[in-house]
């Protein structure tokens, strides 16, 4: 119900106090047919769906993934979550309340980790 007034008010989730996103390592899932990783935040009793796409994931590689699209998740896996937290707390509320990393995200990560080799 607050997700749903949130949305219809096109409001973020960080203006309620006691709002977070947590993550207990869940095994992430990939999904042939959409090509996104699907992994699993929590907010209190809560499951939050998140996803990350196979071209935000081949940002962070620098290359094009094949079925190295695990591998890649998990040795960003600490970035992939803050980024998923950000877009939980900081964007307006998707209309099924998931979260989904596109390039839109991981392209200024991958551009600072560019300039810093």
């Amino acid at each position: 119900m607050r997700d749903r007034a949130l949305f219809v008010f096109g409001e973020t989730r960080s203006i309620i106090p006691s709002v977070d996103l947590r993550f207990e390592d869940p095994v992430p899932e990939y999904d042939p047919d959409s090509e996104r990783i699907h992994f699993e935040g929590r907010e209190g009793v809560e499951r939050v769906a998140c996803a990350i796409s196979r071209e935000a994931l081949n940002d962070l590689s620098f290359h094009h993934l094949g079925s190295a699209s695990r591998v890649v998740f998990d040795s960003n896996r600490s970035d992939i979550e803050k980024l998923a937290r950000d877009i939980y707390l900081h964007r307006p509320v998707s209309a099924d309340g998931s979260v989904l990393i596109t390039t839109a995200e991981t392209r200024p990560l991958w551009e600072s980790r560019l300039k810093g080799q």
